[in-house]
């Protein structure tokens, strides 16, 4: 191609779009846009690294001189990737390579580019008229119909947990609590800062839960505390810390309380009750003065977001039904009336209304992929209308509002998670390189076991395109050797992460179709399983792993009872007969336990509990056959959580996990607790549910951080049509 009929067509394009949108070509911008390259290199330009300019002058020359449309690309692509351009170089070299592309009949490369640079500099003044030239060159795409473009932009970045935070209804900040300090906390998206909202240290003294909802004003944050001794109450602050009132105390009927919505009169709090396991409820909760209103019951499936319409009349929310997928639904607020406001075979979940109350936006698979849809709601709470796709790429995302001028915001999971093993050195103090052992599907396995024999692994898998712990949990089964996998498949309702016996078999604390909670030993081959213990009255199981001595003779277990304590027991599996180690333990207070090799102690990491004091994390050795305890003694309150990896070849010591906030650390004990030592001081951050391999030369382990994006939507009703 010669140069003269490029350099026509880019120059004769750049007049056309701006007289199409209405642009004026200043002398100003179109000398932005036709940059002229002097097609000398001076000194500066031949030494070392050419800058961004200088590159982009080369671009230019390359095209309109020499006709080197193919030359002309790369340079641009050197000058957006350029270290030292900013914002105006990069969009003209987008901008100019796009218009290039159109006239070597790339078109739809051409076109992704004038999207890229209408998203990425929509909001940016300093490049206006070059995001008004790309609008023109899409034309009618319907994206920008209505005369108003949909632009995201990133937000914030962080883990996961702080992510799915509570929205401010103005989106400037989002509230959370900081784990690591048991403190309500906000982050403020403008600033790029966090704040702690309370001072409730020493945080391991307080039980503080991860629910929390902002005021229609967005001056005050309602939140969740709980303790075993008061049970739940209903606080609310003030932003600066101040006029921390509790609203309502003493709540023991519930096993947890999730806050949902505020209602924008700011008269009610919108709560997911979790009564037990098979029992869960929609509660309106008035802000005057704590009063509890009971408007639905939702079974044993409680949903993960639930909000109010604007005018009050409305709860939107989705239930899982008997096949597993999802259905969106409203239920009036005076509890007259439930509809299903999304009707379809596909997953369709994660509801919230626009900010004026019209529309409920939710998430579908329904396209083969994760899009997010939104409909039309009449005063009567029937849609209006087939839904409309408003964002296809939505991924593994959660819409966390809309704002009050009608933006979007939803965070997204980026985090990938899986299964590796690491050698241990003979010396036990450093480890090796990791090692990937995961399953088919990549990033999203975790929870390992391998076999006594070291033959079989077994670990939960969270297949699917659904984000948080909205998808299915597959327990699967690999043989080590060959890499083959088949799905565990129990006749039981919810099965926990099992452990392996001795035999082969596994061992899961489970619920059947009863709702009936017991141990159930489970055959890996045929998923045929069997019950170990139940207990009756207790309205929930308790997430401690089971743990069965080698010979098979002895079953320890955490039995709860109806007020969220309950008794460590060792059973004779042959008589029958029980002992009780420990009594009236907080649920949440007792992680792990592993009987030694011979059967004869229980390890047990425990948090003691006093009254009105919390201690810090203990490793304690229980005789199972006297119920005497040996006390490894506290291994530190800043400890978030101890966990057993196994006892050593010989059963003379215990290895174990100490988490902390800014530190990991491999520990060893003798069996009688008199002697610790640590291995590893700075075991990497990213490790969980480590344990020790069989052979007791490595660990296995889950690795991977917990990360998510939140994102902000400019105009997205702007991608729907008018009715």
């Amino acid at each position: 191609m010669t140069g003269l009929p490029v350099s026509l067509s880019t120059s004769m394009m750049i007049r056309k779009l701006a007289d199409k949108a209405g642009w004026p070509l200043t002398s100003s911008l179109l000398a932005m846009l036709l940059i002229a390259a002097t097609g000398v290199a001076t000194a500066q330009q031949s030494s070392a690294v050419a800058t961004a300019r200088q590159l982009l002058q080369r671009a230019v020359h390359l095209e309109e001189a020499l006709g080197d449309p193919e030359a002309a690309i790369a340079t641009y692509e050197l000058v957006i990737a350029a270290p030292d351009a900013d914002v105006p170089l990069t969009a003209v070299a987008r901008y100019r390579m796009a218009l290039l592309l159109t006239a070597i009949g790339r078109v739809e490369e051409a076109r992704a580019l004038h999207l890229r640079i209408v998203e990425d500099y929509g909001a940016n003044p300093a490049v206006a008229e070059v995001v008004v030239l790309s609008r023109a060159a899409l034309g009618t795409d319907a994206r920008y119909a209505s005369g108003r473009t949909t632009v995201t932009r990133k937000l914030w970045e962080g883990d996961a947990g702080y992510a799915f935070g509570a929205l401010s209804p103005d989106g400037r900040f989002i509230s959370y609590v900081d784990w690591a300090s048991g403190n309500l906390a906000i982050h403020d998206f403008d600033r790029g800062v966090e704040q702690f909202v309370t001072d409730l240290t020493p945080s391991l003294e307080h039980d503080a839960w991860s629910s929390s909802v902002v005021s229609p004003e967005g001056d005050r944050i309602a939140y969740t505390w709980y303790s075993p001794e008061t049970g739940f109450q209903i606080r609310t602050v003030r932003l600066d810390g101040r006029e921390n009132r509790t609203l309502l105390s003493g709540w023991t009927r519930p096993r947890h309380v999730e806050l949902a919505s505020w209602s924008l009169d700011g008269r009610d709090l919108l709560a997911i009750v979790y009564v037990d396991e098979s029992t869960h409820e929609l509660a309106l909760i008035d802000t005057r003065n704590g009063t509890i209103h009971t408007v639905a019951g939702l079974g044993a499936t409680a949903p993960e977001v639930a909000r109010l319409s604007p005018n009050g009349r409305w709860i939107a929310y989705h239930q899982v039904n008997d096949d597993g997928t999802h259905d969106v639904l409203l239920t009036a607020t005076n509890g007259s009336m439930t509809t299903k406001l999304v009707d379809h075979p596909a997953n369709d979940l994660l509801p919230i209304w626009t900010a004026d109350g019209q529309h409920v936006l939710f998430v579908s698979d329904r396209t083969g992929s994760l899009a997010a849809w939104i409909v039309e709601v009449s005063l009567q709470g029937q849609p209006v209308g087939e839904a409309q796709l408003l964002k296809p790429d939505f991924g593994r995302s959660i819409p966390m509002g809309f704002t009050n001028d009608g933006a979007l915001i939803y965070a997204q999971q980026v985090s990938l998670n899986d299964i590796y093993t690491a050698a241990l050195s003979p010396d036990e103090r450093t480890l090796g390189a990791r090692i990937p052992i995961g399953g088919r599907l990549v990033g999203v396995n975790r929870l390992p076991r391998i076999s006594p024999d070291s033959a079989r692994m077994v670990y939960v898998s969270e297949p699917g395109l659904l984000p948080g712990d909205l998808g299915p949990k597959v327990l699967t089964i690999r043989d080590m050797s060959t890499g083959k996998e088949h799905t565990l498949s129990p006749k039981l309702r919810r099965v926990l992460p099992p452990r392996w016996q001795a035999d082969g078999q596994l061992i899961a604390e489970a619920v059947d179709k009863d709702n009936q909670w017991g141990i159930y030993s489970i055959d890996p081959d045929s998923s045929e399983s069997t019950m170990l213990a139940s207990w009756d009255g207790a309205r929930c199981g308790c997430g401690v792993s089971p743990a069965i001595s080698d010979d098979g003779a002895r079953l320890a277990y955490f039995r709860p009872r109806d007020d969220d304590t309950g008794d460590l027991v060792v059973r004779h599996l042959d008589s029958q007969a029980e002992l009780t180690l420990l009594e009236g333990i907080a649920r949440r207070d007792v992680i792990d336990m592993l009987f030694s090799p011979d059967g004869e102690r229980l390890a047990t990491a425990i948090r003691p509990r006093r009254p009105g004091r919390l201690e810090g994390w203990r490793l304690q050795f229980l005789d199972v056959a006297t119920g005497r305890r040996d006390d490894v003694g506290s291994l530190g309150t800043e400890a978030d959580a101890i966990k057993l990896s196994g006892w050593t070849a010989d059963g003379g010591g215990l290895v174990f996990v100490r988490a902390e906030a800014d530190r990991h650390s491999l520990g060893w004990v003798s069996s009688d607790g008199q002697n610790l030592a640590w291995l590893i001081l700075d075991l990497p951050r990213d490790l969980r549910d480590v344990v020790l391999h069989p052979r007791y030369d490595r660990l296995v382990f889950t690795a991977g951080e917990y990360r998510a994006e939140v994102w902000l939507l400019e105009n997205p009703l702007a991608a729907i049509s008018p009715r």
